[in-house]
C-alpha cells in the first residue's frame, strides 16, 4: 500500500505493529503519530456478523478519540453522494457535516458531479454553505427519494455518508441498504467515539437514534 499511496504523490509510512488486538494496536498507533483521523479498510455491509453481533470497526470506532472512516472502495467512482441523514442530536449533527466536508475533499479539484441527499434544505446549507456556487453539484430534498437514490447507486458512484444514517433504520430497511450497498463504494464516517455500524442491542442502547430506538 505504500508504493501505492507513492504513486500518487503522497507521503506514507508502513509500520508493523504488534498488541493484543486490532483494537488495541490501533488506539495505541493513532496517539503515538498524532494521527487527526483514522481510516479503516471495511468489507462492507454484511448483515450477519456487522449488523447484529458487532465487528473490530465497531470496536475501533468506539473507542477512537479521532474521526474514524470505514471505506469500502472496489472500484472508481465519476460521482459523489453525500447522504447526510436526518441527525437528531448535536453529535449527529457534527457526523452529517463530517460527511460532507470529506465527500468534498475526496472530490477536490475534480469537476465530479457530486449530490447531496437531505430532508431539510437548512441542513445541507449549513454543512455545505458554498454549495450554491458549486455548477456541479445538486441536491435531493425529498425522503422518499433519497432512500430510492441510495437505493439505486450507479456502479460509477461513491457514497459518503455519517454513520448514524446506516446504523439507526429499521432492520428491514438495513436489509434493503445491505443488498444495494453491497457492491458499491461507501466511506462512513463518525467523530471520535461515534463509529459503529452494528444494530445489536448494546449500540442501539447507547448510540443516538434517528426516531424511536427498539432494542434487539
Amino acid at each position: 500500500h505504500v508504493e501505492e499511496i507513492a504513486a500518487l504523490g503522497l507521503d506514507a509510512d508502513g509500520v508493523v505493529r504488534v498488541d493484543d488486538s486490532v483494537i488495541g494496536a490501533t488506539v495505541s498507533l493513532t496517539a503515538q503519530v498524532e494521527a487527526s483521523a483514522v481510516v479503516l479498510d471495511w468489507s462492507g455491509p454484511r448483515w450477519a456478523a456487522n449488523y447484529v453481533l458487532g465487528n473490530e470497526i465497531d470496536g475501533i470506532g468506539g473507542a477512537s478519540s479521532v474521526p474514524t472512516f470505514a471505506v469500502h472502495v472496489p472500484r472508481p467512482w465519476d460521482r459523489v453522494v453525500v447522504q447526510l441523514g436526518s441527525p437528531n442530536s448535536p453529535w449527529d449533527r457534527e457526523d452529517s457535516e463530517l460527511a460532507a466536508t470529506v465527500a468534498l475533499a475526496v472530490r477536490g479539484s475534480l469537476p465530479l458531479p457530486i449530490v447531496f441527499l437531505a430532508d431539510d434544505q437548512a441542513l445541507v446549507d449549513d454543512c455545505a454553505p458554498d454549495l450554491a456556487d458549486d455548477e456541479s453539484a445538486s441536491v435531493i430534498l425529498d425522503a422518499a427519494e433519497q432512500r430510492a437514490t441510495t437505493e439505486q447507486l450507479a456502479a460509477g458512484d461513491l457514497l459518503v455518508t455519517p454513520a448514524h444514517a446506516i446504523r439507526n433504520v429499521p432492520p428491514i430497511r438495513a436489509l434493503q441498504l445491505v443488498r444495494s450497498l453491497h457492491d458499491s463504494n461507501v466511506v462512513v464516517v463518525a467523530g471520535p467515539h461515534r463509529l459503529t455500524l452494528s444494530q445489536g442491542a448494546a449500540h442501539r442502547r447507547l448510540s443516538p437514534t434517528i426516531g424511536p430506538a427498539v432494542d434487539a
